[in-house]
């Protein structure tokens, strides 16, 4: 059975592409990723009920999916794209439902690294415009950044200080035209599954609501994107457990070398939190997002504020001198990957919670 993964699963396009998924033969598995809240006005736009006003996004499509197919099994992950793991993306295919930029770049970085075929699905509103972007990783293809220019970068989203994430405006889209955008995502999802060689792979589909017109566009890959168009592939990553101390996860990996050098993809070693609601400071390490931060204040529960004694590779020294500290109290979260350098060898750890879905931890995979 096949396992998704839909990233903004709870707005304009993604409230109606579950439904769609939950009636895939195929599907066995499916992850739903969304941070926000569902409120009175989005009645009008999403695929919701009046009562699900206040509540998790992921919450409700995950209760609308499994009313559907209860034999499907479903995960509700309710944080911001920011917040999640590479190795999240190793599934079968990835659907993204996002209305910033920046949000799609994280994407396309994730299923790339993973080896993973991800749909991106949007909108234009002025034009009753839906389409999608069928993107497949490989080193000669095209990624989303291969169509981008300086301008594209210029206009990413500025990240907000308050928030820790991206404000973004809302399109005030009609209800019909994310559903328009999520029955195209749904149907190239479908031919993903399934090998079927009509999928778009490597090009962009545009339905032209207003004037009953449908555009095919090749994408083609830039010599000079910005992003590495390496791809790991989830066979290539060796296992790690939560529960295993950073010494032994290194020791593992290459033996604490005198030149070995540590790095977990896209986070970094932080000492010092102050909560930006009640201003009580932690100093304690911690591994946190690149550009968020994920921890709550022990107090009052706000949001966390990193910002001094950054480290971003450790040193067999820093290894050692934290390395009975597990992952787990270390902050990382199962999809992490890290990345262990040492002389001209490499090598590369999917993070991995042993635990089963009741929380007892059962025996960590042999390494």
């Amino acid at each position: 059975m096949k396992r998704l993964v839909v990233i903004g699963a709870g707005g304009n396009i993604g409230s109606h592409l579950v439904s769609h998924l939950a009636r895939m033969p195929a599907v066995g598995e499916v992850v739903l990723v969304d941070g926000d809240r569902y409120e009175a006005a989005n009645l009008w736009t999403q695929n919701i009920e009046r009562r699900d006003a206040g509540r998790l996004k992921v919450h409700v499509q995950r209760d609308r999916l499994r009313a559907i197919n209860p034999k499907v099994r479903v995960d509700a992950v309710a944080k911001w794209v920011e917040q999640l793991p590479p190795g999240l993306a190793a599934a079968d295919v990835v659907l993204a439902c996002l209305d910033s930029r920046r949000s799609r770049q994280y994407v396309n970085e994730m299923a790339w690294r993973m080896g993973t075929p991800w749909i991106d699905a949007g909108i234009e509103p002025g034009g009753m415009l839906a389409r999608v972007n069928v993107y497949v990783p490989d080193a000669q293809a095209a990624c989303l950044e291969c169509a981008w220019d300086e301008r594209d970068y210029a206009r990413l989203e500025q990240s907000y200080p308050c928030t820790g994430r991206e404000e973004v405006a809302s399109t005030a889209a009609a209800s019909f035209l994310g559903a328009a955008a999520a029955a195209l995502q749904a149907s190239e999802c479908a031919k993903a599954l399934t090998n079927d060689p009509t999928l778009a792979a490597g090009r962009q589909v545009v339905l032209d609501l207003r004037h009953h017109r449908e555009f095919v566009m090749s994408l083609r890959q830039r010599e000079t994107c910005r992003m590495s168009h390496e791809v790991w592939g989830r066979a290539a990553l060796s296992n790690c457990d939560l529960a295993s101390p950073l010494a032994d996860v290194a020791r593992f990996a290459r033996g604490i070398a005198p030149d070995l050098r540590l790095e977990v993809y896209r986070k970094r070693l932080v000492r010092g939190a102050r909560c930006s609601a009640c201003g009580r400071e932690v100093s304690d390490w911690r591994f946190v997002a690149n550009r968020t931060a994920d921890m709550q204040c022990p107090a009052c529960g706000g949001r966390m504020r990193f910002g001094f004694h950054a480290i971003d590779l450790l040193t067999p020294t820093e290894v050692i001198s934290m390395g009975s500290r597990t992952l787990e109290k270390l902050g990382l979260q199962a999809g992490d990957v890290l990345l262990l350098r040492a002389g001209a060898r490499s090598r590369r750890l999917l993070v991995c919670d042993s635990r089963d879905r009741s929380g007892a931890r059962r025996r960590a995979p042999r390494q």
